[in-house]
């Protein structure tokens, strides 16, 4: 009865902490607008980007991941790795789906980097580092992301020091914020649909 109630603490606090809407709050301060409005009508870095610029959007996109890394430390240091890796996943949940603004967020990529990067600091940051430089060459934050989301599974199965669990979970993070994504750009494509 008790590791049921350290799970479901754990858990909701994972989903509570994902659901600060980062990209919300930095518009509706400097600009005084609902994010959700404005671009695309998403509630994440990209759109910030579009809409205020590239530094502001930046801020925003390292606010959130480092939002998902700490959510993954602190709950994998105070409860456990088991809890951590599904803090995680509930992390990029709540921050997909916040409860703040009745599920309209943005499309998890950010805090699911910020996840990986705080399960495998060794792996994840080099190739970070080398998706920033994608970033800082094409301009194009989607390749930049998919190198790091693809690149980093394969590392951890050719390394070969890591359990099956870590394979696992270096695989479903981008099908998670994949499906995020999509339907992210559904709703939001009906949304401006129904605005016009």
């Amino acid at each position: 009865m008790e590791l049921i109630i350290i799970w479901c603490v754990g858990l909701v606090s994972a989903y509570l902490l994902g659901s600060i809407p980062t990209a919300y709050l930095v518009v509706h301060y400097r600009k005084g607008s609902d994010i959700r409005k404005l671009g695309d009508g998403n509630s994440g870095a990209a759109n910030v980007a579009r809409v205020m610029g590239a530094k502001t959007g930046i801020f925003v996109g390292i606010v959130d991941i480092f939002k998902g890394s700490i959510i993954l430390a602190l709950a994998g240091w105070l409860l456990g790795s088991g809890i951590g890796m599904a803090g995680g996943i509930i992390a990029i949940m709540g921050h997909s789906w916040p409860i703040y603004l009745l599920g309209r967020g943005g499309r998890g990529a950010a805090v699911g980097i910020g996840v990986l990067l705080a399960l495998l600091p060794y792996l994840a940051f080099p190739i970070a580092l080398i998706g920033i430089i994608i970033l800082g060459v094409t301009r194009k934050t989607r390749l930049a992301i998919a190198f790091f989301f693809i690149t980093l599974p394969v590392l951890v199965f050719l390394v070969g020091n890591y359990s099956l669990v870590y394979l696992g979970y270096t695989l479903l993070i981008p099908v998670l914020v994949g499906i995020c994504h999509f339907i992210s750009v559904k709703y939001t494509t009906k949304g401006l649909a129904g605005a016009i």
